[in-house]
């Protein structure tokens, strides 16, 4: 089923057969910033130099807008309720165990703020 999903929505594994290719280094939108410094570094130490410019745009901390990576992610997963969350964790479960991802913290964000919201409506 998720093979006929638009391409931005299909498990990574089917995009780019990770598998396939023998990676040094992983980076993580999450991670960015620590992960650019570290790919720097590695670039350095093999000889390869890099503009500052490049150099400011890799270490860029990834964002959408003007929020962070973690925010936007929240700003979703709050609109989801424990099923959703659980069948996308269940569509992408490849991808979230290949790049070591776990539904804990998803579904601790959901408690979170079902707590919030309660909290929020007892007052009103």
């Amino acid at each position: 089923e998720v093979e006929a999903y638009n391409e931005h929505w299909v498990p990574y594994y089917l995009l780019c057969t990770p598998c396939y290719l023998n990676y040094s280094i992983i980076a993580k939108t999450e991670t960015i910033a620590d992960d650019s410094r570290y790919i720097l570094e590695v670039l350095k130490q093999h000889g390869i130099g890099q503009s500052q410019a490049a150099k400011d745009t890799l270490t860029r901390i990834h964002q959408t807008g003007k929020k962070s990576a973690s925010t936007t992610s929240r700003d979703f997963y709050s609109q989801l309720n424990k099923e959703q969350v659980k069948g996308l964790y269940d569509k992408y479960e490849i991808d979230m165990v290949m790049y070591d991802y776990v539904i804990e913290p998803y579904l601790s964000l959901l408690l979170t703020l079902f707590h919030l919201s309660m909290l929020q409506n007892s007052h009103c």
